[in-house]
């Protein structure tokens, strides 16, 4: 009689989220077939089954997800469009020959120079000042001021991505509390592994006690293919620490040898103790002596180097 080995939950903990996922994916959609047949097996199957659903729904909700990308975008295009219609009110004030224009420019300058750190700022604190000076842009007056700039159309895109802005991170920040309040994908993992644990004690129990035949056949088939399953993923993870480990060894042999291969440096001499002399051992210079070559001519002598006795 083949049971389940109740230590595979050890092995699941070395499983990546993503393999753990496919693993009880594969044996959910298996035993989903199967688990009609035996009524007994039903409540600890359903307890697995929710945990594996909390799983599923925790892993899919990843941390990158399209709507922090639109996010992003949204943001960069407001911030654009500040900047956008800033540079034309700084440039209309310091460079526009029409009076009207030129004044127009001169008092939305000082609404401008209030939110001048704008761009800057996280994403509340731009919301918040975008908001600000839309009021202030929509006010009769200043209104007039941005038609005579031709900046009514980008103040109104700037006004309407604000909004935009506001509405997806408002709706994204409310969908993570409920993410975080439903459980992390690290919490779900630990359900599931337990949850799973109880489960194959329940199988193997069952099997055990079970006479009918066709609950007998039915625990077989789960037994034989969870056991089967979990023995190719026991593969994967056997493959994967040998892997880890091999490269380790290999960067642990080459730091030996990359310390191996350095010269030693030789130490200095210690200096002589205070008080004594170190004795010169140095040979003396040889005497320069001129070279005179032999000859077979007698020598003659100098009169004015030895001369006669008695001068």
């Amino acid at each position: 009689m083949a049971l389940i080995d109740p230590h595979q939950s050890v092995m699941s903990k070395n499983l990546s989220n993503a393999e753990l996922f496919t693993l009880h994916e594969l044996l959910v959609e298996f035993m989903n077939q199967k688990v009609v047949a035996i009524p007994r097996l039903q409540a600890s199957y359903n307890k697995y089954l929710d945990d594996f659903n909390g799983f599923d729904i925790s892993f899919k909700d990843v941390l990158a997800s399209i709507e922090t990308k639109k996010i992003e975008k949204l943001d960069g295009e407001r911030k654009g469009l500040f900047r956008l219609v800033d540079h034309a009110v700084k440039d209309a004030a310091k460079y526009a020959v029409a009076p009207d224009v030129k004044e127009a420019a001169g008092a939305l300058l000082l609404i401008f120079r209030t939110y001048a750190g704008t761009p800057k700022l996280e994403y509340e604190g731009k919301s918040g000042n975008i908001t600000n000076l839309i009021q202030e842009l929509e006010k009769p007056e200043n209104a007039a001021r941005i038609a005579l700039l031709g900046q009514t159309a980008n103040v109104a895109a700037m006004k309407q991505l604000n909004i935009d802005f506001q509405a997806l991170y408002s709706s994204r920040y409310v969908d993570k509390h409920a993410h975080k309040q439903a459980g992390t994908t690290r919490q779900w993992r630990v359900k599931l592994l337990s949850e799973y644990g109880t489960l194959v004690q329940v199988i193997n129990g069952l099997r055990i006690s079970a006479t009918a035949p066709a609950e007998i056949a039915a625990l077989d088939e789960i037994i034989d293919y969870i056991n089967a399953t979990v023995e190719q993923y026991t593969v994967i993870v056997h493959r994967r620490l040998a892997i880890a480990k091999a490269h380790k060894k290999k960067e642990e042999d080459k730091d030996k040898e990359d310390e191996g291969s350095q010269t030693p440096a030789t130490p200095p001499s210690p200096p002589p103790p205070p008080g004594t002399q170190q004795p010169d051992i140095t040979p003396p210079q040889a005497p320069d002596f001129p070279v005179h070559p032999p000859t077979d001519e007698p020598h003659k002598l100098d009169p004015d180097e030895h001369p006669f006795a008695g001068e």
